[in-house]
């Protein structure tokens, strides 16, 4: 996102470059309304895009564990809904030999019944996620 000063105003670009307002109030403040104005710091964003998200309700968190033996496959399904979602898997681990993580796109299978919980990563917000884990399909 840049910004330009044009004909008194400051602009900036949303995500698609299209060109957007930073409101100022009567007393020379920031309005704290819009994408470019940090909700908790009541500031302009500078801040990584995933932190930002967070600050929004938009960053979601979850833990499953399972015990794997070995020669079995463990699955779970992530159902995402027609909006793109960012999956950013970050911690794998095991205490015994190695393991293989495998994604598929458009498996055939029966939907999971057995949801995993999903925490929001702003404990303040409200904010629901677009996708639903299950760990039984």
């Amino acid at each position: 996102m840049g910004f330009q000063r044009y004909m008194g105003q400051i602009l900036g670009t949303d995500e698609l470059n299209n060109p957007k307002r930073i409101k100022v109030d009567t007393n020379g403040y920031l309005k704290t309304t819009g994408d470019y104005i940090d909700s908790i710091s009541d500031s302009i964003s500078t801040i990584e895009v995933e932190h930002t998200e967070i600050h929004k309700g938009n960053s979601f968190s979850l833990l499953y564990k399972s015990i794997i033996v070995a020669e079995v496959s463990v699955y779970i399904q992530i159902k995402t809904g027609s909006k793109s979602v960012h999956l950013k898997p970050t911690n794998f681990s095991t205490d015994g030999d190695k393991f293989t993580i495998e994604f598929f796109e458009n498996p055939t299978l029966t939907d999971g019944t057995t949801p995993i919980t999903i925490i929001n990563r702003n404990r303040t917000s409200s904010n629901t996620p677009l996708t639903v884990f299950y760990s039984d399909p």
